[in-house]
């Protein structure tokens, strides 16, 4: 019984460690999406930003609505992306 215990004990923390990472990459990809923070990060990591403000970044540099994880980078993962939505 006691050995029962502790596979069904580790399943569920699996389970649980599983939502918390979902949601934590939920959450991250958000913040990405996210003008500001995405600027800030530009500027800090390419180059040819370094010199621009972060509003003028978040302006005129960054097009519409940023696409974070809706968008694969390779084709067969907008297929993977379809099918998890």
């Amino acid at each position: 019984m006691e050995k029962q215990n502790t596979v069904e004990n580790q399943l569920a923390h699996t389970l649980t460690q599983t939502e918390f990472d979902a949601d934590y990459d939920k959450t991250a990809k958000k913040l990405l999406a996210n003008k500001q923070i995405l600027a800030q990060i530009m500027k800090g990591c390419v180059d040819e930003y370094s010199e621009c403000s972060v509003d003028e970044i978040a302006e005129k540099y960054i097009e519409g609505t940023p696409e974070v994880g809706t968008v694969g980078v390779h084709v067969d993962d907008n297929q993977q992306i379809a099918e998890d939505s």
